[in-house]
């Protein structure tokens, strides 16, 4: 990036026009509180406000049942589809997400090959339905209409941040007035709300904690970002979740190590909210280690502890838990490990009976053991086709592209140490998004910003022709 400095989160400036007494005057530019309200009006009524409701569905529903006499999930994506349609046809295809939806259709295709040999016949059709349905279309949403766009991208970030914060508020207010929120069923819907609110609060806090650390010493932004970031981080604490806290570090450490280049030659080179977050860090670290000494732990770093002890306790891990599903994906996987035992099969082969919530919970073991090497092998073309692409557009150190690096880094930890792999929605989305690091480059290297960075929102451009064209 030109210069090697830290590009800085600012609100778009608007520059315009107007007749005063028969002359043309230069208008003057709106404050940031009128910039800040047409921003959030233009996230509340868009694409993006409906895709984010869909991603977030599954969890709102615990907080407020929708007035739907279907899925909700399935109304959002219905809504979503035409207004997606006409964003497409009005900009044009755009040609990273279509690259990247050829080895996920292929990876998809050898899930649907290996459910011929499958002893899995309930919950094997149930993943396809998924990995067809609710994956492709987050895919499809994210890499062909808000991808390409950065408005439309942040856009999507504002709408996360913010049904994070309704997310964390509730719970919180239901922890304060009933206790631990692990076993709350909500309307009695099936699932767990705490693992659901949890990694929705962790994925919108990226947001709150790029706003954060990217925006002007002491600012109000900083300032209102930091207490919303403080808000969710409390929450996921306080959740009982160990994937969403283990993806709400890995998230944050990721957005802290790329907010800004640590090395200048032989010089240390660090900014100030790197400094206060290191220093926040040491506290926050200090403070759960006090918890955990003294017995009083909160939910999520307890459950933390007892991993650690179960991990010791040979009648605890010959049980069903993570341990011995672990174990039993490695025997499954020597058992076929170039075809796999077919799309769903671990519930069967280790249960004899198919179960929901019975797999790996670790998507890579779960490739290997129903997949086979070759399912593997696909699913890492996937990821090095998206990374690869990544690192030659290089904008690792555009804030819009550490955010979304950020959140992929909850949704990963989701599958990999909680859910199965199909009806990873925001997963999905993620691989869809991060397709826009050429579009977040040719932003980048054909516009001027001030203070020698980059901006969060930059100006609209131009409206596309109303055909279908390619876009690079």
């Amino acid at each position: 990036m030109p210069g090697g400095n830290v590009p800085p989160l600012v609100l778009p400036s608007f520059r315009g026009k107007s007749m005063i007494d028969g002359k043309r005057a230069e208008s003057r530019k709106p404050s940031s509180v009128l910039a800040t309200f047409r921003l959030l009006v233009g996230a509340l009524f868009s694409f993006e406000a409906i895709f984010a409701l869909y991603l977030y569905s599954n969890a709102l529903k615990f907080i407020h049942p929708f007035p739907f006499p279907v899925d909700e999930t399935l109304v959002f994506a219905a809504m979503a589809v035409p207004v997606g349609m006409f964003i497409v046809l009005r900009r044009g295809i755009y040609q990273p997400a279509l690259q990247l939806l050829a080895p996920i259709l292929i990876f998809f295709g050898w899930a649907l090959v290996t459910w011929t040999w499958s002893p899995s016949r309930i919950i094997a059709k149930q993943y396809v339905m998924d990995y067809i349905t609710l994956d492709l279309f987050s895919m499809i949403a994210a890499g062909f209409v808000i991808a390409p766009s950065r408005d439309r991208i942040v856009r999507f970030l504002l709408c996360s941040a913010f049904f994070a914060m309704i997310i964390s508020v509730y719970g919180i207010w239901l922890s304060i007035n009933y206790g631990p929120i692990m076993f709350y069923k909500g309307f009695d819907f099936s699932g767990r709300a705490y693992l659901l609110w949890s990694y929705g609060a962790a994925f919108g806090a990226m947001v709150l904690f790029a706003i954060t650390i990217f925006s002007r010493f002491l600012s109000g932004k900083q300032l209102v970002g930091g207490a919303f970031f403080g808000i969710c981080a409390y929450f996921v604490l306080i959740s009982g979740s160990r994937g969403a806290l283990l993806g709400f570090g890995l998230g944050c450490l990721l957005l802290l190590l790329g907010s800004g280049r640590l090395w200048e030659g032989r010089r240390l080179r660090v900014t100030t909210s790197q400094i206060i977050a290191f220093f926040v860090l040491l506290l926050a670290v200090g403070y759960i280690g006090w918890m955990v000494v003294e017995g009083i732990a909160s939910q999520s770093i307890g459950r933390f502890v007892k991993l650690f002890r179960q991990a010791e306790d040979d009648s605890v891990i010959l049980t069903a838990n993570r341990f011995d599903y672990y174990a039993f994906a490695v025997k499954a996987w020597l058992d076929a490990p170039i075809f796999g035992n077919g799309l769903g099969s671990f519930s069967i082969l280790y249960r004899n009976m198919e179960r929901y919530g019975a797999q790996p919970h670790n998507a890579f073991l779960e490739i290997l053991a129903e997949y086979g090497l070759v399912g593997m092998v696909l699913f890492l073309l996937v990821l090095g086709s998206l990374f690869n692409r990544i690192r030659k557009a290089g904008v690792l150190r555009d804030p819009v592209m550490l955010t979304l690096l950020a959140m992929f880094a909850v949704q990963f930890a989701n599958a990999m140490v909680a859910r199965q792999l199909s009806g990873q929605m925001g997963l999905f989305a993620m691989f869809g998004l991060l397709t826009a690091a050429p579009a977040l480059a040719r932003r980048t290297t054909s516009s001027r910003f001030p203070s020698g960075g980059n901006a969060l929102i930059a100006a609209r451009t131009a409206r596309s022709p109303f055909w279908i064209r390619w876009q690079a």
